[in-house]
């Protein structure tokens, strides 16, 4: 087995911005000799080494230490380079095995949502192809989606929906849909029981990202005909707990329900 390949300078410095990334506030030289447990005067060279290199700053007015611009940056970097879709598939693949249920991943696009990813577990002719759109009314991962939007974003965008009806059991007032949405932030799941397409069922939970913000929606869906009653509870657990993955890996510290 190869040697453990260790620094003590490194693995200190790490520490200190551990500490202070946690902290989320500005510390003293003392307050962080205090936390790592070392003189003053050895924290002060360490935190001189991060300085030079941008990764922790000295505010003069204050005499306090922040983090800097360069660990900011990158931050902001990894945070650009994330793929939704990369960090979904792994979840999407798993899910369907485990469920025996079609899968897709879907965002919103102006009042509808839009699949932009999907797997297959049978072949139906009301099976979506990527880049279809769906009501956000009327498919659970537009119910998923709108009820985690902020308060003023979902009033607005509920005002902008037509509510087309495609059968009678398309939701068809705001009030309904409001209704609906509350229960959707109590269990994480929402539901779309034959309300686009009435052979058609469906369950969706929310993906946020590392602002904590909801961007996406995990989906499930099948034929009704096919539906299982006994295996529906954990069924909508898988879903939930892959959707919470996924949010994880882009960052997020928010979790459905």
């Amino acid at each position: 087995m190869p040697a453990k390949v260790t620094s003590s300078i490194v693995n200190k410095c790490a520490k200190i911005v551990d500490i202070m990334a946690t902290t989320h506030r500005q510390l003293s030289l003392s307050s962080i000799s205090s936390e790592m447990n070392l003189a003053k005067s050895s924290t002060h060279r360490l935190l001189t080494i991060l300085k030079g290199e941008k990764i922790v700053e000295f505010d003069d007015r204050t005499n306090c230490y922040q983090l800097g611009s360069r660990l900011r940056n990158w931050a902001q970097d990894s945070w650009n380079n994330t793929d939704l879709q990369q960090h979904a598939w792994a979840e999407m693949e798993t899910l369907s095995e485990r469920t025996k249920y079609n899968v897709t991943l879907a965002v919103l696009d102006n009042s509808d949502v839009m699949y932009i990813r999907k797997i297959d577990m049978y072949a139906a002719r009301y099976t979506p192809v990527v880049g279809d759109l769906g009501g956000a009314h009327c498919t659970a991962a537009g119910k998923a989606i709108t009820a985690y939007l902020p308060t003023s974003v979902r009033e607005h965008f509920l005002n902008s929906l037509t509510f087309l009806r495609h059968n009678e059991n398309t939701i068809g007032t705001i009030s309904e849909f409001e209704d609906e949405l509350e229960k959707v932030r109590e269990t994480g799941v929402a539901e779309n029981i034959g309300e686009e397409i009435s052979q058609v069922l469906g369950y969706a939970s929310p993906i946020f990202d590392h602002h904590n913000n909801v961007i996406a929606a995990l989906t499930l869906w099948g034929l009704i005909s096919d539906a299982d009653d006994a295996s529906l509870p954990k069924i909508k657990k898988d879903l939930l707990e892959a959707a919470n993955n996924v949010s994880k890996q882009l960052g997020s510290i928010r979790a459905a329900p």
